[in-house]
């Protein structure tokens, strides 16, 4: 009842305002107003910036809010009242449309008005020190009884008996005070058009500073991920593991506060486990969960986004600084174990971006606590064996899984078409990477390659690389700019000693052809027209994540009837026999001189033996990867 009442005491005396500056005005006045409405809201509601490595705000809103009552006074409000009913309503706050509105028309108006009071000149040419007086006095009154109508507007919907003023937001908007203040001389003194060379560097810097907050923050999501990545490799404690998630998240700069929690035994309740930021000293705070809110997170594993506390259920068992919460479940099979929840001290702070950071913490935090179990499982059942050959055997079980769940485990159906593959690791996870993709029927893209390094760090590059090769292949027709966008995103994923060498080829059997692009990779062999002769497709290129803007070529070869392609990883011929001899490109040329015109997947399996044969009980030194094509 007294939030109505309220809502109505500011709503009724702005209609009434509003209404009769309308109805006294000129025509050309209104179109005026309603232009500048138009400006604001295709300037968006507000932009962030990065400056010295802090974040601010900027509400385009308020930035040009002075610069306005400056030239009109009172009357300028009007252009705010439009702008501000007509964001209210596309962004769908039809609850707080009226009071918000209203409080904001009036913050204006009063502002206005007492510039006016105070004899300032409309559109000084002019600064005085009574000018200058008169806009700071508008300036702080609109500040004044916005945050009032605001701090009052939260207590009535909280009923907490305390108004709470947040007077960072308002700091955005005194650094450009000034700028307004210069915009208002220029524009009186020397029109619009010179107003714009003002304001065209303004912009420019807003952009540029943009763009800095993006790199940065995309940087810190790259760096949250591999530094947790390795964090987790020899993490095999729940507790270590939950207290690096909450160390990483919050050293981010991308979400400060996090609340990492675990459901208790009966599911009644979120139990916090790690606290950071806003949320420290709730660890001994519950948070229960039998609201049917919940449903959706604990049980479909959606993640919730609660923009504003004010009079929600959860406000209660939150701390009272923060506003706005984002819940993202922990996963673990089928089940919810647990949740993190961030929590930012202003309303409406969080958006995809946040989410889908958090939604990857969640995914790597989940996977790696059932490698945990399993760990703990092990430890049980082998209590006889040494711990630390237990964490070494799990983690890399774990990881064979993840690889060969990534790599392709049958042949593509294609008609016209042979395909055969085969690889074998030199260990438990191998580096080498090979996949297909049917982009429509007749078309099919190979790939094949060998991330560096081995083990857990080799299978996790893996896992990035066919993330990469999907995504692209969808979106670029051409090998050579899957391997630039690769590269690319690689060169801000990975550091620079980890990279990837990697060949694309795109085979066409409607027009008998095959586009190819080379990474670093070996070069393939073909054999056209059952030639018995194997020549080396010699297309080379730096591999990918080394050096940003590397530049990849297409080669088309045309594939008459019996043509044979092979395509390897060094494997092959850098492996080793008891002299230290390598098994060589001529030796495996020789090899496919002989053996061409039989089937794929004979020669497959043939040089498969053959190279075993040739290293006659010496240690396989590197992964074994062969896929062979041949066209009948």
């Amino acid at each position: 009842m007294k939030l109505t009442l309220f809502g109505l005491f500011l709503t009724l005396p702005a209609l009434i305002l509003v209404s009769v500056t309308i109805l006294h005005s000129s025509p050309a006045f209104l179109l005026t107003q309603i232009v500048f409405a138009l400006f604001l809201l295709g300037m968006g509601w507000s932009t962030r910036v990065a400056i010295v490595r802090h974040r601010i705000e900027i509400s385009y809103y308020n930035v040009f809010v002075p610069f306005w009552i400056f030239l009109w006074g009172s009357d300028g409000a009007v252009a705010m009242f439009l702008f501000y009913a007509t964001a209210m309503a596309i962004m769908g706050r039809w609850k707080v449309l009226l009071p918000a509105t209203s409080a904001n028309y009036l913050a204006c108006y009063l502002a206005g008005s007492i510039y006016q009071a105070m004899g300032a000149p409309l559109s000084p040419a002019t600064l005085s020190w009574h000018t200058l007086l008169a806009m700071s006095a508008a300036f702080l009154l609109r500040v004044i009884v916005s945050s009032a109508s605001d701090a009052v507007y939260i207590a009535l919907k909280e009923g907490t008996p305390g108004l709470k003023f947040n007077a960072g937001h308002s700091l955005p908007d005194l650094l450009l005070f000034p700028v307004n203040i210069l915009a208002v001389l220029v524009y009186a003194n020397w029109g619009a058009q010179y107003l714009l060379l003002l304001v065209a560097p303004i912009a420019a810097t807003v952009w540029v500073l943009k763009l800095a907050l993006r790199s940065s923050s995309e940087r810190e999501e790259l760096n949250a991920f591999y530094n947790f990545g390795e964090t987790l490799q020899a993490s095999l404690d729940r507790e270590e593991v939950l207290r690096s998630l909450a160390d990483t998240t919050s050293g981010s700069g991308i979400v400060r506060s996090l609340l990492v929690s675990l459901l208790n035994e009966d599911k009644s309740s979120l139990v916090p486990s790690e606290a950071r930021g806003l949320f420290a000293g709730s660890r001994n705070h519950p948070i229960p969960v039998q609201d049917p809110l919940w449903e959706g997170v604990l049980r479909e594993g959606t993640p919730l986004l609660i923009g504003n506390l004010a009079g929600h259920p959860l406000r209660p068992h939150i701390p009272e600084k923060v506003q706005s919460l984002l819940i993202i479940p922990l996963i673990c099979g089928l089940e919810a174990e647990g949740a993190l929840v961030a929590g930012h001290e202003s309303p409406d702070f969080f958006h995809g971006d946040h989410e889908r950071f958090l939604s990857v913490m969640a995914n790597q935090v989940t996977s790696t606590l059932a490698r945990v179990d399993l760990y703990d499982r092990l430890v049980t059942t082998n209590h006889q064996l040494h711990e630390a050959n237990l964490r070494v055997q799990a983690e890399m079980e774990l990881a064979r899984k993840v690889q060969m769940g990534l790599l392709p485990q049958e042949i593509p159906v294609i008609s016209g078409c042979e395909l055969a593959f085969t690889t074998i690791p030199a260990g438990e996870v191998g580096g080498d990477y090979y996949d297909f993709a049917l982009l429509s029927p007749g078309r099919i893209a190979i790939a094949i390659g060998d991330v560096s390094g081995k083990g857990l760090p080799a299978a996790l590059l893996m896992a990035i690389t066919k993330g990469l090769f999907h995504t692209e292949i969808v979106q670029n027709d051409k090998p050579s700019a899957i391997l630039s966008q690769m590269n690319r995103r690689l060169c801000d994923m990975v550091r620079s000693d980890h990279y990837v060498a990697l060949s694309v080829g795109i085979l066409d059997l409607k027009k008998r052809g095959l586009t190819f692009a080379n990474a670093g990779q070996t070069f393939p062999l073909k054999s056209f027209g059952g030639s018995p002769n194997a020549e080396f497709v010699e297309l080379g290129g730096t591999p990918l994540g080394i050096v940003r803007g590397s530049r990849y070529e297409d080669m088309d070869l045309t594939l008459p009837p019996e043509s044979f392609l092979l395509f390897y990883t060094d494997g092959v011929v850098e492996a080793l026999d008891r002299e230290g001899d390598f098994f060589g490109f001529e030796r495996l040329q020789e090899f496919v001189h002989s053996r061409g015109a039989r089937g794929a997947d004979r020669l497959v399996q043939e040089l498969s033996k053959a190279v075993s044969n040739f290293r006659n009980g010496a240690a396989q030194n590197d992964d074994l990867t062969v896929v062979a094509v041949r066209i009948p």
